[in-house]
């Protein structure tokens, strides 16, 4: 299945989420619109039974990262890195990394 919200973002809206994690304090539209593309199509494949996999690039990653708060963890990523994202309880979340390829 094929979720077009979860396609990747521009480049100019990838550079505004590399200046948002230098600063916190930064906002950007192109940065919410995208995180809220990404929300959606979030909700359609956990809509999916279970397990879910989700193929694609670093910049949805990076938006499910801020989207499920997992903290102490690098939200950038290399080409080609499996990450599994748990839910834990209490509502949270966490990632790790499968294989870090090198």
């Amino acid at each position: 299945m094929i979720i077009n919200e979860l396609r990747e973002c521009s480049a100019a809206t990838w550079q505004d989420m590399l200046a948002i994690e230098k600063d916190s304090s930064l906002h950007f539209k192109s940065v919410d619109f995208f995180m809220e593309r990404v929300k959606t199509g979030l909700l359609k494949a956990l809509a999916q039974p279970s397990p879910v996999f989700i193929v694609a690039h670093g910049g949805i990653h990076w938006v499910l990262c801020h989207l499920l708060n997992i903290s102490n963890y690098n939200k950038s990523i290399t080409h080609c890195t499996p990450v599994c994202f748990s839910y834990r309880k209490n509502n949270q979340w966490s990632a790790q990394i499968l294989h870090k390829i090198s």
